[in-house]
C-alpha cells in the first residue's frame, strides 16, 4: 500500500468544532488533537489541503484568525460534491488516489469520496487522531526537505492561480513568468536525482530508458557520452533539477540518446529549449550533424513532434526508436522566446589559447554571424582572453577585428579609455566584444553606455565578466557581475540573445551575455 503523501481535510466538525456557516465565529474552536497531529505531519513533509463546503472568504478569515493560514498548501472550497473538489486537487498535485487520505466527520462524505476513488483511504477525525502506524506516512528525509517540498507546491499553487486569472494567452503568461533554464554538465552530486527522473518520468521522456544509480555513474564516467542536467526557475520560485539529457558522441554526429523532464515543467516548452541548447553545444564542438531519438510509448505522445518542429527531418528507425536528424552548418534555431537559456560549464583559465569557455562562445557567435563586420574589441590587451590566434576565426568573410586598449600594444589599433571612446563615432561598429574588462572599470555604467553608443542598431555584442574569481589587479579590480547584473548595465536598450555561466550554476566563475542592440 502506498504511503500517504497528501491529506484532504474537512473543516466543520473536523478541523474545528462547529459549523462556520451556522455558528458565530466566537463559538468555533479548534479540534486541538487533530490540529496538532496535522502540524506534526506538515513539518515531516506530508502535504495538507482543505476540502470544505463553505464560503472561501469566511474560511480564509477563520484560518487567519487561528494563525493557521500557511498550514495548507491548497484549499478547495465550494458547494460541489467533495469528490469533485478532490479530483481538482489530484490534478494539481499529480498524486495517485492511493497516496492520499481523506479526513471527514461525515460518513456520507467519506462514502461519496470512496465511490469516486476506490483506492483512497478515508477516516473519521477520531480515527485519524488515533492512527499510530508511522510507516504509513511519506515523510521527507529531513525538516529542510519537508520545507522545500511544501514550498515548491505553494509556489506552483500561486502560478496556477495567476495563470487562471491572466487575461492574455498562455504563451504571454509564460513570458511574464520569467522562465529561466540552466543547462550544466551532470556531476556525481546529481546521480541520484538523474536515476529518480529516469525511473519516474513518462510524459516527457524521449527514450523511456530506466537507469539505476550505477548505470548513471557509468554514463558520467564514459568519454563517449556528454551528460547534462537541467534546472528551471521562474519569478514564483525554483523548480530545481527537473531534467536530464545524454548525448552519445559518434564519428561525425552527436545522438541525443536521452532527454527526460519532470512533468512539473510540462507544457512550458522546456524540452524544445534543451534541444536547441544541446545543438549549440554539439555545433561548438565541431560536429556537423545532430540526431534525435524518440521511442513512442502510450504516455509520451505529446512530445512526438518536438524534433520536427525545430527543423529536424525524419531519418527512419533504429529498432524501437524513431530517428530525426539535422545538419548543423548554417542552421539557425528559433529558440523559445519566453525562456531565458543559461549555459553552465566546467571552469577554465586562460593561456596562449585564451580562456576556452569565452573563446568557444565568441567563435560560435562569429560562426552564427551574431558577431560580424567591423568588430570592436574593447580592452583587447594582448589577446589574453581569445588567444593569440583569434584573428583566424574572427577575421572571416570580410570581418575586421579592431583592437581598442588604453595602452599601446603590438596589435592595438586604437589607444583610448573605454569609458570615453570619442575617437569612435556613434553607431559606427557592427559588433562589440567586451571580455573580462568590466571588473577593471571604475564606472562600468559609463562603459556600457559607450558600448551602446558606438554599436549600430541591430548589432550584437558579447560581454563577459568574472563572478566568483580571484582578485586580479590589472590595472584595478573593482566589480563582480551576476547574469542579471550584466543585463542591468545595458537596461532596456538590448534584446538578450544568450546567457552563459561558467562553473557551478550557484557559484559561477564568470558570466557571459550576448545581446542585440534595439
Amino acid at each position: 500500500m502506498d504511503r500517504i503523501k497528501l491529506i484532504f481535510v474537512d473543516l466543520d466538525n473536523t478541523f474545528w468544532n462547529g459549523i462556520l456557516l451556522e455558528d458565530n465565529f466566537s463559538e468555533i474552536s479548534l479540534n486541538i488533537p487533530l490540529v496538532e497531529k496535522l502540524i506534526h505531519l506538515d513539518k515531516s513533509g506530508v502535504l495538507l489541503a482543505v476540502v470544505s463546503r463553505n464560503h472561501a472568504d469566511e474560511v480564509e478569515d477563520a484560518l487567519k484568525s487561528f494563525g493557521l493560514s500557511s498550514l495548507f498548501v491548497s484549499c478547495e472550497i465550494s458547494f460541489k460534491p467533495k469528490s469533485e473538489a478532490i479530483h481538482n486537487l489530484l490534478r494539481f498535485f499529480r498524486f495517485a488516489p492511493s497516496a492520499c487520505l481523506f479526513v471527514d466527520d461525515s460518513a456520507f462524505e467519506r462514502a461519496e469520496v470512496r465511490h469516486a476513488f476506490p483506492d483512497m483511504r478515508t477516516v473519521s477525525p477520531e480515527d485519524f487522531i488515533n492512527l499510530d502506524d508511522e510507516n504509513m506516512w511519506a515523510y521527507a528525509s529531513s525538516y529542510d526537505a519537508a520545507l522545500t517540498r511544501k514550498k515548491s507546491y505553494v509556489e506552483e499553487r500561486q502560478r496556477k492561480n495567476d495563470e487562471d486569472s491572466y487575461c492574455g494567452t498562455f504563451r504571454q503568461f509564460l513570458k511574464q513568468s520569467e522562465l529561466t533554464l540552466k543547462l550544466s554538465p551532470a556531476s556525481a552530486d546529481s546521480v541520484g536525482r538523474i536515476s529518480e527522473l529516469a525511473k519516474r518520468t513518462n510524459q516527457i521522456n524521449f527514450s523511456a530508458n530506466r537507469y539505476s544509480i550505477e548505470e548513471v555513474e557509468q554514463l558520467l564516467k564514459s568519454e563517449r557520452f556528454m551528460c547534462y542536467v537541467a534546472e528551471v526557475s521562474d519569478r514564483y520560485g525554483d523548480y530545481g533539477l527537473v531534467g536530464f539529457a545524454c548525448i552519445r558522441l559518434e564519428k561525425e554526429s552527436a545522438v541525443v540518446q536521452d532527454l527526460m523532464l519532470s512533468c512539473r515543467v510540462q507544457s512550458k516548452g522546456i524540452e524544445s529549449a534543451i534541444i536547441v541548447m544541446l545543438a549549440e553545444k554539439v555545433k561548438s564542438s565541431g560536429l556537423k550533424k545532430m540526431v534525435g531519438l524518440f521511442r513512442p510509448t502510450r504516455r509520451n505522445g505529446q512530445i512526438a513532434g518536438a524534433y520536427q518542429k525545430l527543423g529536424f527531418s525524419p531519418a527512419g528507425t533504429c529498432g524501437e526508436y524513431q530517428k530525426f536528424e539535422i545538419e548543423l552548418d548554417g542552421c539557425e534555431f528559433n529558440s523559445p522566446a519566453h525562456i531565458s537559456m543559461v549555459y553552465c560549464d566546467a571552469s577554465s583559465d586562460g593561456g596562449e589559447s585564451g580562456i576556452p569557455f569565452v573563446r568557444n562562445i565568441v567563435q560560435d557567435a562569429v560562426n552564427r554571424k551574431f558577431i560580424c563586420g567591423d568588430i570592436l574589441d574593447v580592452g583587447a590587451g594582448w589577446d589574453g582572453v581569445l588567444g593569440e590566434d583569434c584573428d583566424e576565426f574572427l577575421e572571416i568573410e570580410g570581418n575586421k577585428h579592431i583592437r581598442l586598449d588604453m595602452e599601446k600594444r603590438a596589435r592595438t589599433d586604437i589607444v583610448a579609455d573605454a569609458t570615453n571612446m570619442a575617437v569612435v563615432g556613434d553607431e559606427t561598429v557592427d559588433s562589440v566584444l567586451c571580455l573580462e574588462v568590466l571588473e577593471h572599470c571604475a564606472n562600468p555604467f559609463t562603459l556600457s553606455s559607450e558600448i551602446l553608443r558606438v554599436l549600430r542598431p541591430g548589432g550584437c555584442a558579447v560581454v563577459s565578466a568574472p563572478m566568483n574569481y580571484v582578485i586580479h589587479d590589472t590595472p584595478g579590480d573593482y566589480w563582480r557581475f551576476t547574469p542579471d547584473g550584466l543585463k542591468m548595465l545595458f537596461s532596456d536598450k538590448i534584446t538578450v540573445v544568450s546567457e552563459f555561466v561558467e562553473g557551478d550554476s550557484d557559484f559561477p566563475v564568470r558570466t557571459i551575455l550576448i545581446f542585440r542592440k534595439k
